[in-house]
């Protein structure tokens, strides 16, 4: 069962899909239309048409539409009982950039003021960073404050020769973490998740194919599940990229929402999209 992404009701990507999905799903993905058209907006993060061809079947995920959930995701845990940060792709890249010595004062800018991906520490029981190796594939980072402070490394493709590389990141990102963490924290920053243990679970699921890695961070991200069996994707992927395309569009939280409604009703919808069931 998944949640996160649907406004009135929990998205399940084995329930049928209703008409309004397949009519947003044919606006989006029809090739006629302009590829600049906007069709999320959420203040900090949007979306182009062109940027959702990469949620079409056996698309390699781009770092926009990791940063849409990543948005959506913060805006639904700011109002719950469960305190969770998300933070966008930009922020490992960044913090691996300047190799774990963050320029605070942008890292403040960007992340913490307003609110926007971080809010107070004390409140925060779980932090989910999105991590990129070579442009090539995602990966993710979670550091759980409570209970166990530990610092999880969540892998759908395990390389023997990669995954030094990868940790190594992970700690040059956390390393760069700790800092900003102490200075936007001050006294109120106490254990150090420097000094967490890093660990990849075994049940973590592994994919068999070399495009699936970003849906497999969004699917951690959107079910928060880390630590547990994470439900196998494969079967379930080409489900999962359509359900989440629309109801990304379909979010409360976007501003287009509305005018892309409107003038998706307008578009007659084609065979392929009137035959999902």
């Amino acid at each position: 069962m998944e949640f996160g992404l649907v406004d009135e009701e929990i998205m399940n990507v084995f329930e049928p899909y209703t008409e309004i999905e397949k009519i947003i799903c044919n606006y989006i993905f029809n090739e006629d239309l302009d590829g600049r058209e906007v069709l999320v907006d959420m203040k900090y993060e949007f979306g182009e048409r062109a940027a959702f061809n990469a949620l079409l079947p056996n698309q390699w995920i781009t770092d926009e539409i990791i940063n849409l959930v990543i948005c959506k995701m913060t805006k639904e845990k700011r109002f719950s009982k469960i305190h969770v940060w998300y933070l966008p792709t930009r922020f490992s890249q960044r913090m691996m950039y300047e190799d774990g010595n963050p320029t605070l004062s942008w890292f403040k800018k960007s992340f913490r003021d307003n609110d926007k991906y971080m809010s107070k520490l004390v409140n925060c029981k779980q932090i989910f960073i999105p991590m990129n190796d070579n442009d090539s594939h995602w990966y993710l980072c979670v550091v759980e404050l409570r209970p166990n402070k530990c610092i999880y490394i969540l892998d759908s493709l395990p390389s023997t020769t990669k995954q030094d590389i990868r940790t190594k990141d992970v700690k040059t990102v956390v390393t760069g973490f700790d800092k900003l963490l102490s200075y936007l924290e001050k006294d109120k920053y106490t254990d150090s998740i420097t000094k967490f243990a890093l660990k990849s679970p075994a049940s973590n699921p592994r994919q068999n194919n070399g495009y699936d890695c970003g849906m497999y961070v969004i699917k951690h991200i959107c079910t928060n599940i880390f630590n547990s069996h994470l439900p196998f994707l494969e079967g379930e992927s080409e489900r999962f990229r359509y359900k989440l395309a629309s109801n990304l569009v379909l979010s409360k939280d976007n501003e287009q929402r509305s005018n892309i409604i409107g003038r998706a009703k307008k578009i007659p919808l084609k065979d392929y999209f009137l035959s999902l069931k």
